[in-house]
């Protein structure tokens, strides 16, 4: 996590809220208060364009995105002031030795080994290949089940120390919780600073999680848990540490934390580079001009879309009258926090407020995002605008 200014945000926890980040400073309006890449992320596998599977960067130029963004057809005053793509380009990818998954760059390749890939290579792995296929087939209705296996895939190190601690137990009894660990509440038992799910276990410890229920051990989760249980098992992890409540509640993080993620697409990353170049080497564009006829012409403006989870950004409360919002200023699943909401703020975040952003669309009708916010988060929500709203 980067901040922009030191110790600008601090993580609070209170017994009416859980977790909530406030600041330490005094925040003007539109500034990025902090950037922050996620634990584990994945590109939607319906993309219609090809996109690194690490970074989540569009593998397209910039001026083969912008027409694929127009519908096909560039307008000639667009299609003048972009490059023609050339061999020296930075948009060129590389491939997964083994399976020929494509990354931006050589570091991003070695990054998704370290991370996941080492484990989910198909061709790495021969036998991996059709439960693989089984698991992509489940993503036609939910991307959970992916993000769940790169997730499992990224913790194998501390999965295969929770397998072994398991088996070589004298009483072959599982690890209790200490004194000084009494907040863990995990079936199996494991306290926070060693539990297999690392950083991926705090998140449910928020009051606003969806609970376990009958319903998410029905036989559909059932069904995408066996799919899951083959994997990890062809894939060489421990997949005895997996049980149907532990991936359950894999699925519960996901399902309350996961953030929607749209980078930014090439051509708006030109024209930005661009426009903050200094002015003795700026192109001598008019960018107002450009910016405009781009709004008229631009029928799809982002083809990369992705999910993903960040550890501070879980950190942060709804509000229907929020004082940041989420955004993604560059080309990758970098997120960043911004002071103020889409709808316009009130100046400054002050120094001791809590950060807030809406999980639901702002542009909804109150009681719609209360309905919203009870089905799908498991609350219902009492910031103050809704106080105001709602009759007592």
């Amino acid at each position: 996590i980067r901040e922009h200014e030191h110790g600008c945000v601090r993580i609070c926890t209170s017994e009416d809220v859980g977790r909530s980040v406030c600041t330490n400073i005094d925040i003007p309006n539109d500034k990025e208060i902090w950037c922050e890449r996620p634990l584990v992320s994945v590109p939607f596998p319906w993309c219609p364009v090809p996109a690194c599977m690490m970074c989540m960067r569009s593998l397209e130029d910039p001026k083969t995105s912008l027409t694929r963004a127009c519908g096909g057809s560039l307008p000639q005053r667009l299609a003048d002031i972009f490059p023609a793509k050339s061999a020296s380009d930075p948009y060129t990818s590389v491939s997964c030795e083994y399976c020929r998954e494509a990354y931006c760059s050589e570091l991003c390749r070695q990054l998704a080994w370290d991370h996941h890939h080492h484990a989910l290579c198909t061709r790495h792995h021969p036998h991996l290949e059709e439960p693989m296929q089984r698991l992509l087939s489940l993503c036609h209705d939910s991307i959970q089940p992916l993000l769940v296996v790169r997730i499992l895939a990224s913790l194998n190190k501390d999965l295969s120390c929770c397998a072994a601690h398991r088996a070589h137990n004298k009483d072959n009894t599982p690890l209790r919780p200490s004194d000084d660990d009494k907040s863990h509440t995990d079936g199996d038992a494991i306290p926070p600073s060693r539990h297999p799910l690392g950083p991926f276990a705090l998140m449910t410890q928020g009051s606003h999680q969806v609970p376990l229920s009958p319903m998410l051990l029905s036989a559909a989760y059932g069904a995408q848990f066996k799919v899951v249980y083959d994997v990890l098992a062809h894939a060489g992890l421990p997949a005895s540490v997996l049980t149907i409540e532990t991936y359950v509640r894999l699925i519960n993080i996901v399902h309350c934390n996961g953030q929607l993620i749209k980078p930014l697409p090439p051509w708006r990353v030109y024209l930005n580079r661009a426009r903050d170049l200094p002015e003795h080497i700026r192109p001598d564009l008019p960018f107002d001009e450009l910016d405009s006829l781009i709004d008229e012409s631009v029928k799809e403006p982002s083809a990369v879309e992705g999910t993903g989870l960040y550890v501070l950004h879980a950190c942060l409360n709804h509000s229907c009258k929020p004082n940041c919002r989420i955004s993604f200023l560059g080309p990758t699943h970098d997120l960043s926090v911004v002071a103020g909401s889409r709808a316009g703020g009130e100046g400054v975040v002050a120094s001791g407020d809590e950060l807030t952003f809406s999980y639901v669309p702002s542009d909804m009708a109150h009681e719609d995002k209360r309905t919203e916010l009870m089905e799908f988060y498991g609350f219902e929500c009492a910031c103050s605008l809704c106080r105001q709203q709602t009759p007592s």
